[in-house]
């Protein structure tokens, strides 16, 4: 039979666990639906695991995970985004995993002319970069390695000291609950392999969109 004493103390542990119940409850409800952009500071905030960074002497590799609402967002912001429009941009992009991929030089300066020392590599490395380059680029996902299915360099012409690419892996479900791996070998800069581990958490946390 349990004292007076013994069930004023579990009482408490029970009250004790309710509000930790609850504080979780409402913290999960907080963070899971954001607004445009909340939404969009959250995907690129890299405390979340869908933006990773790597320096390797003067040069800066980023990437940088899209959900589709993320990418339907982007180009929808000159307009007044809504669920219809949202939808129907995720039903015509769907399908495939994208990222966006920039490539800088920390102390500024044209990406493309580094270390070249005349014009033949210079043109040799601005061809890499738009018709090579997504050939040495892959995903681990799980048990499989996919190639790179979709590349394209967003040309800036050397007014910016970064070069920016639009990468997409088809046959990977947008959030699949599994760690992955995007393998860069960087034939660019000589900078050999480059790995940016992605885990599995980082997807299920995406929050929702609320417009």
């Amino acid at each position: 039979m349990i004292s007076i004493k013994g069930y004023k103390k579990k009482c408490r542990i029970s009250f004790f666990c309710l509000v930790v119940v609850l504080i979780s409850i409402v913290g999960c409800n907080f963070q899971s639906t954001l607004d445009a952009a909340s939404y969009i500071k959250w995907i690129e905030n890299e405390n979340h695991g869908l933006r990773k960074t790597k320096t390797i002497g003067d040069i800066e590799y980023t990437l940088q995970y899209k959900p589709y609402e993320y990418i339907a967002l982007y180009e929808l912001k000159n307009s007044i985004p809504s669920h219809e429009l949202i939808n129907k941009r995720v039903k015509e992009i769907e399908g495939m995993s994208y990222f966006n991929m920039r490539i800088k030089h920390k102390k500024g300066g044209d990406i493309v002319k580094y270390n070249t020392t005349n014009a033949d590599e210079f043109f040799t490395r601005s061809s890499y970069f738009s018709f090579e380059m997504q050939y040495d680029i892959a995903m681990v996902s799980g048990q499989d390695t996919l190639p790179c299915a979709l590349f394209h360099e967003v040309k800036n012409y050397g007014i910016a000291p970064f070069v920016d690419f639009v990468i997409a892996f088809d046959g990977i479900p947008e959030r699949e609950p599994t760690d992955k791996e995007l393998i860069i070998q960087d034939r660019a800069f000589n900078n050999g392999l480059i790995k940016f581990h992605l885990a599995a958490k980082s997807f299920k946390n995406i929050p929702s969109l609320k417009l």
